[in-house]
């Protein structure tokens, strides 16, 4: 089931994936590219499915979103 909450993305970039797994963009790049991480292009960059990072780590607390979420609405504050 595909939804989306503002605590909890249905898809990642590559550096918060970077960030939660705690490992070097190269090797999300690799990861994706080996299919252990379900990922989908959106322009030229990468969305990695919150659900794939999941799979790898057990279930992330919400509290790993936090930052994101207020980055988010600070990015929309920024481009009014």
């Amino acid at each position: 089931e595909v939804y989306m909450s503002a605590d909890r993305p249905v898809l990642l970039t590559v550096s918060e994936v970077s960030k939660i797994l705690r490992i070097h963009r190269a090797k999300v790049y690799i990861l994706i590219d080996d299919g252990t991480l379900t990922a989908t292009k959106v322009g030229c960059d990468w969305r990695v499915r919150t659900e794939s990072v999941e799979r790898l780590t057990g279930s992330l607390p919400s509290n790993v979103f936090a930052h994101n979420a207020m980055g988010m609405e600070n990015e929309a504050a920024a481009a009014v």
